[in-house]
């Protein structure tokens, strides 16, 4: 088990909550068809505590609404690599936008944004299997890109549905080396519960089949034929890799001054 703190930005991480209301009511109205542009509703978060790049603006245009998320106890299993107890929080915004086409929804949509910094790993089992039946633990550190997808509009009553384009490396490596493997895919999920009423989370599985890269070359952290050998290891590239991430979502609006 390792876990990712970064000095005092790692402080104030750890110090993340789940909001303790929410403006899912005006949020859920922009993801149906034929919704009118949202009312502005205030609520005030003041249990959570998170990076500036997650925090939205409470003077709109553009409208924004926060959105914060815990995966606790998710996997990514494949051929070689597994990763297991995943403890990862995640904040970002919703933004609402005009519609897209081919999306269903009518005049505007929602758009889920992810900062770099909106992710951060408080925990992971991560195993590499070079001889069949016995996987070596190896520390991993976990990092992002900026990652943005739209949230679908239908006339279900499921709940909402987002695919998240997902984009991180996995930093793995000792004594001062750390070879990043990146991570790529479409995840999907449907987010159900009780957004209008207390707790005001929802609940949601967050499934998917991503592909992991081929380690780069990186002349400090992973240098010369560290990277060729990480690669043929760990049989880079490789597909199929299967996400399943239990996953609580809360969604708020600041308060405006």
């Amino acid at each position: 088990m390792t876990r990712h703190d970064r000095s005092t930005g790692g402080r104030r991480r750890a110090r993340w909550r789940w909001a303790p209301a929410v403006a899912a009511a005006i949020v859920g109205a922009t993801m149906l068809p034929g919704s009118a542009a949202p009312r502005i509703a205030t609520v005030v978060p003041t249990a959570v505590k998170l990076p500036a790049d997650c925090v939205p603006t409470p003077h709109p245009p553009p409208t924004e609404y926060g959105f914060v998320a815990r995966v606790t106890g998710g996997t990514v299993t494949g051929d070689r690599m597994k990763v297991t107890d995943m403890d990862v929080s995640v904040c970002g915004v919703i933004r609402v936008v005009n519609a897209t086409p081919g999306s269903n929804c009518t005049g505007i949509q929602g758009e889920l944004i992810i900062p770099a910094d909106g992710v951060v790993t408080n925990g992971l089992k991560a195993q590499l299997t070079v001889i069949p039946g016995s996987p070596i633990d190896i520390p991993v550190e976990v990092t992002a890109t900026p990652m943005a997808s739209y949230v679908r509009c239908d006339g279900s009553s499921g709940g909402l549905k987002m695919d998240l384009n997902m984009k991180v490396r996995g930093s793995a490596g000792g004594f001062g080396l750390a070879c990043q493997v990146p991570f790529t895919g479409t995840v999907h999920s449907t987010v159900t519960g009780p957004l209008l009423t207390p707790p005001y989370e929802g609940n949601t599985t967050i499934t998917g089949k991503v592909d992991a890269g081929q380690v780069a070359n990186n002349d400090k952290y992973c240098p010369g034929q560290l990277p060729g050998r990480v690669n043929k290891i760990a049989d880079l590239p490789t597909t199929g890799y299967d996400v399943n991430w239990p996953t609580k979502v809360s969604i708020y609006h600041p308060a405006t001054s």
